[in-house]
């Protein structure tokens, strides 16, 4: 409240995203927790930096630090988020803010069988495409009235903006459907306006669910 009174302005901004396990913390240090930080593609500062609701030179807002740290935390490719002011020098306010990932790369199958005739399915997810923040989920499901193949895109920030695309086509054996999706939410309570659009192109009996 103090810093807000004096006018301080935001200096500089430390980005530090951090891997899914602390090499640092012995009951983080084994084999496999190494293994999985090899493995995991590390989100880039860049989409990290776009979801903050401030720069270099603006005033300094303690009510917009704990806005974007909620929501950094919301992100389902991060585990947890911090957003604090950590020196104060010559009117400017230096800000960390530190993330922490989780494992992105969501498999699943099942198998059953009903009514006499087996079914399957299978499906994989990742959620952060090479630390990008981006989703691309990929399945395929066998059942007894209906096969289908789904393929689905999404991009929160579009083009480094709060624009959400959302991309996806299914083909079943009834049909198939393509979908499109672009809207800008209200993201912060300083969000001004908020649209969509939607374009749905449906060759099918059923619906999709």
């Amino acid at each position: 409240a103090q810093l807000e009174k004096d006018g301080a302005v935001i200096g500089e901004i430390y980005i530090d995203p951090q891997n899914i396990f602390d090499s640092n913390d012995p009951k983080e240090s084994g084999r496999l927790y190494r293994l999985a930080n090899q493995l995991h593609i590390q989100t880039r500062p860049y989409v990290v930096a776009q979801q903050l609701l401030f720069k270099s030179g603006d005033r300094y807002s303690q009510r917009l630090l704990a806005e974007a740290e909620r929501i950094l935390r919301r992100n389902r490719f991060l585990y947890d988020a911090s957003v604090k002011p950590v020196a104060y020098h010559d009117g400017k306010v230096d800000v960390s803010v530190v993330t922490r990932d989780v494992w992105t790369l969501n498999p699943g199958i099942s198998f059953g069988r009903h009514g006499g005739a087996n079914t399957y399915g299978f499906e994989i997810e990742e959620l952060n495409i090479l630390g990008t923040g981006t989703s691309l989920a990929l399945s395929r499901k066998s059942g007894i009235d209906r096969d289908s193949t789904l393929l689905q895109f999404k991009d929160p920030h579009l083009f480094g903006t709060w624009a959400n695309l959302d991309v996806k086509y299914a083909d079943n054996s009834d049909g198939y459907q393509r979908g499109l999706s672009l809207d800008h939410p209200f993201y912060a309570l300083d969000t001004r306006w908020a649209a969509g659009m939607t374009v749905l192109d449906d060759d099918h009996v059923e619906p999709l669910y």
